[in-house]
């Protein structure tokens, strides 16, 4: 009966052989003054694309009608203006309201004076 050999060992035996085998070139192939005008070119076009990409979306949002993240942002903006606008009218409803109810409070009391006033008169 043969033992089958363990897989993640020889998987990892290959990948240390590969990569001591390929190390040095490409660590070589890198350093050089080509390989790095190489990925500058392929970074300013990729960042190229992408603003491409960006502005053609931003059309496109524009042609459907359809609001941008500037749009939520300003819309944003505006429900908070309007969350502090409706505190600040309840503010003055709460004070109104307190007002209103002193000035209740005051007519009952000059209302039973009043009454209180007449009962002694016609006593």
């Amino acid at each position: 009966m043969t033992t089958a050999t363990p897989p993640l060992p020889t998987m990892k035996s290959i990948y240390d052989q590969v990569e001591t085998f390929w190390s040095k070139p490409l660590h070589a192939m890198l350093g050089t003054e080509s390989a790095a005008a190489a990925m500058s070119m392929v970074r300013e076009q990729a960042l190229t694309q992408q603003a491409n990409q960006r502005a053609q979306l931003e059309s496109t949002w524009e042609a459907l009608r359809l609001p941008s993240k500037v749009d939520h942002a300003r819309l944003a903006g505006q429900v908070v203006a309007l969350e502090a606008k409706i505190e600040g009218v309840e503010d003055r409803l709460d004070l109104i309201s307190q007002q209103l109810e002193r000035l209740i409070a005051q007519t009952a009391m000059i209302s039973t004076n009043t009454t209180k006033q007449e009962r002694k008169k016609e006593a």
